[in-house]
């Protein structure tokens, strides 16, 4: 988790898709100064790494996380015959 004074820019990317990722309604939403990053509704084309990296006044630090999305949600209806 990146803090420091002033807040330091933080950058969320997936490194499987080479793609900066921006708060984008319905799909991402990033939180709590930068610092969380939230999927809505992760599918299995979710799952891959993604790199946090902060970028402060004197430095800059990075860290790589896998998402491992194991199966979507789905609903069952049963039918009573």
């Amino acid at each position: 988790m990146f803090s420091g004074y002033p807040v330091p820019d933080i950058e969320w990317m997936s490194l499987d898709k080479f793609t900066t990722i921006k708060n984008t309604t319905g799909k991402y939403i990033i939180s709590d100064f930068g610092r969380v990053l939230t999927i809505i509704n992760a599918k299995p084309d979710n799952e891959g790494f993604y790199s946090c990296t902060g970028n402060g006044t004197t430095n800059s630090l990075s860290q790589r996380v896998f998402l491992n999305v194991t199966c979507t949600l789905m609903w069952f209806l049963v039918l009573q015959t």
